[in-house]
């Protein structure tokens, strides 16, 4: 994946490094933080009075200690059900090696496309969730932009 920026995503001691592309217009934005975000990027360019587009990136961690990639997964995506998401759909992929999930959901007015990666790291599992909303998903530059950063994700342990 080329990009002309990255940006590195502020993740505490023990988890995983990680980067995202950053395209042209997506700005930080760090008073839409609430833990357990880590990092809110939005493009006030793509604002059409009914919100703007965003992308974020959480992390969690298993709270077994034993915890298998796929039930962390499993765990993230009843997560999204528990906070209203309708319409999940989901499928397995992999990011850097890890085990991940790709996937897309409604809620409220808001589409989502969404990334959660398992990334077993000094005895635990954690996960890496990025997930990119807006409340007109089907505007190109959006998809555009989205799948830019979806795509190209890169996690290190």
């Amino acid at each position: 994946m080329r990009a002309d920026r990255w940006i590195d995503v502020p993740l505490a001691a023990g988890q995983p490094t990680m980067r995202i592309p950053q395209p042209l217009n997506w700005e930080s934005e760090p008073e839409f933080i609430k833990p357990p975000m880590k990092l809110v990027l939005r493009n006030n360019a793509l604002a059409d009075g009914n919100g703007v587009p965003a992308i974020t990136v959480a992390t969690g961690e298993a709270i077994e200690p034993d915890q298998a990639p796929e039930e962390m997964l499993n765990d993230s995506i009843a997560g999204f059900a528990n906070i209203g998401a309708q319409n999940i759909l989901q499928r397995a992929v992999t990011v850097c090696g890890y085990s991940a999930r790709r996937v897309t959901y409604t809620a409220d007015r808001l589409g989502a496309t969404v990334i959660a990666v398992a990334v077993p790291l000094e005895g635990k599992m954690s996960v890496v969730i990025v997930a990119a909303q807006s409340v007109t998903p089907q505007n190109r530059t959006f998809q555009l932009d989205s799948e830019r950063v979806l795509s190209g994700i890169q996690i290190g342990s």
